[in-house]
């Protein structure tokens, strides 16, 4: 049972079966907004039974510094893993088939993510989260380290939140094979100052860091961390795109053409 204030504190174990009116019970899953608003010193998820990270399991959830899901769980749900600022490292096991849009997303502190080897569907590769072919970039972690990151030209579509939160990163290069991109990939990415976009791409195209679509009438995204203080966008922009200058706080003036 939850304590009075409706939130977990403290060291937590979550048994594989309860017992309720006499009646056992196996856990499946962490469900909607368990663990929302807890303080968690360790944490002990069920190693036997447990089957689903449900819709906001871990959300907002403080001094939980590791999470290890346990072999067995199959599914991550959207949203089941944000806001969680102590959180340094997720591990993923071998039998998780299935993570929903953004399941892990706002984690401020969060440096790596690792997938087992055996898992069949997705993977960590330079401990960026995405699905097994490389096709589909889930999460790259708000603090990892580097300054740079080249997404694989295999990558075609991108989570939204993706990049939320970006710590370090200054700098992001863009294949030819990405055409989904969206300010929310890059909600509250203070550290970065330039989107650089392959010519050969035919839904974007880049100037001067800023990211434009392929023939420069719309701009998409002006970087968080842009260090220039004034900025004129390319003369045959017609169309700014919803949020585009948000969060650029080193910015003062901007001349429309």
């Amino acid at each position: 049972e939850k304590p009075d204030n409706g939130y977990y504190e403290g060291d937590i174990v979550v048994p594989d079966y309860v017992v309720q009116n006499g009646i056992k019970f196996a856990v499946t899953a962490i469900g909607y907004a368990a663990f929302r608003k807890a303080t968690i010193t360790s944490l002990q998820l069920p190693k036997q039974t447990l089957k689903m990270i449900d819709l906001d399991a871990f959300n907002n959830t403080k001094g939980l510094k590791t999470l290890d899901i346990p072999e067995g769980v199959t599914t991550i749900a959207e949203d089941a893993i944000m806001n969680c600022d102590d959180l340094t490292h997720i591990s993923i096991p071998a039998s998780v088939e299935e993570i929903g849009d953004y399941a892990i997303n706002a984690c401020y502190s969060l440096e790596s993510i690792t997938v087992d080897e055996g898992n069949k569907h997705f993977g960590a590769f330079d401990g960026v989260l995405m699905d097994k072919a490389q096709t589909r970039l889930i999460t790259y972690p708000a603090n990892k380290a580097g300054n740079t990151y080249t997404i694989p030209n295999t990558v075609k579509n991108i989570d939204e939140k993706a990049f939320m939160y970006l710590r370090h990163m200054t700098s992001l290069t863009v294949p030819a094979s990405v055409s989904n991109l969206s300010f929310n990939m890059f909600v509250a990415a203070y550290s970065l100052e330039e989107i650089n976009v392959d010519p050969a791409n035919t839904a974007y195209s880049s100037d001067d860091g800023v990211l434009y679509s392929a023939n420069k009438d719309s701009l998409c995204i002006y970087p968080a961390g842009k260090p220039n203080k004034s900025f004129t966008p390319n003369k045959t922009v017609k169309i700014i795109g919803p949020e585009a200058f948000a969060y650029a706080y080193q910015l003062e003036t901007l001349d429309i053409p």
